[in-house]
């Protein structure tokens, strides 16, 4: 039976307020969705910076190869919160570190290694659309900061399905990197076991990257979303076969 999107749903409140219940979702399904989290003067803030940040006037923000759209990355430590209070504010909440840490049940984790913010429109096309696990596992706090649907690209997962990727990351051990991600892109879901987490402007959405998922097409109009990723400091980043770089070097130049 096709899962309905309500059932990873929290309101803003029980998000803030009900850490049990958030524990609880996100051990069961891995993803949660909080419409409307942001909101007011703070997406307000969000959207205007969003703009900037993908122009990477400054020498902390990289540009990312993109066909058509737009998208830009930076690392956490780095974003300054001079040029940009509202996006600094939203990805340094208190929050994140802490359900970052309550989740994998560690306290050596970096809630914000990263931050991506991508602008995709008819004809983007990128390797985050077909439907995967990514190959170090994180938590993301992902952002919608405009109504989104399946018509403009709607996240789209399979909840539950991290305990397929931890048997598949059991099964290559060692050998998953990002010169052969089909190790992580095998397809044991059908559609109809598949999500669309549409959400109006505002939504927050937090899923662990081993919960099988893609960026939905965008059919009409555009999708602006800024995602964050974590990271258990302690486990050593992957590493691609010399002389390819690795997910860090290519992302933010390291």
């Amino acid at each position: 039976m096709h899962m309905k999107a309500e059932a990873i749903t929290i309101s803003p409140e029980d998000f803030n307020s009900n850490r049990p219940l958030v524990m609880k979702l996100l051990k069961q399904y891995g993803v949660i969705r909080v419409p409307g989290y942001y909101g007011g003067e703070d997406l307000q803030g969000l959207n205007a910076e969003f703009n900037r940040l993908l122009e990477c006037k400054e020498p902390y923000l990289k540009r990312m190869d993109y066909s058509v759209g737009k998208g830009s990355s930076v690392a956490g430590s780095a974003l300054d919160k001079t040029d940009y209070p509202y996006t600094w504010k939203t990805y340094h909440a208190p929050f994140m570190n802490e359900i970052v840490s309550e989740y994998f049940e560690r306290t050596d984790v970096n809630p914000v290694l990263g931050i991506y913010f991508v602008l995709d429109v008819v004809g983007s096309a990128h390797h985050a659309q077909n439907l995967h696990f990514d190959v170090e596992r994180s938590l993301k706090y992902f952002i919608y900061l405009t109504d989104t649907s399946t018509q403009n690209g709607a996240f789209v997962c399979a909840p539950g399905s991290k305990t397929v990727s931890d048997s598949i990351r059991k099964k290559y051990v060692g050998k998953i990197n990002y010169d052969n991600r089909e190790l992580s892109r095998d397809l044991p879901f059908t559609e109809e076991e598949m999500v669309a987490v549409e959400g109006s402007a505002g939504t927050l959405i937090v899923f662990d990257t081993d919960v099988f998922h893609k960026t939905g097409n965008v059919v009409s109009g555009e999708r602006r979303v800024m995602r964050s990723f974590s990271t258990i400091v302690s486990v050593p980043m992957v590493k691609s076969e010399a002389p390819k770089k690795s997910f860090l070097q290519r992302i933010f130049g390291k």
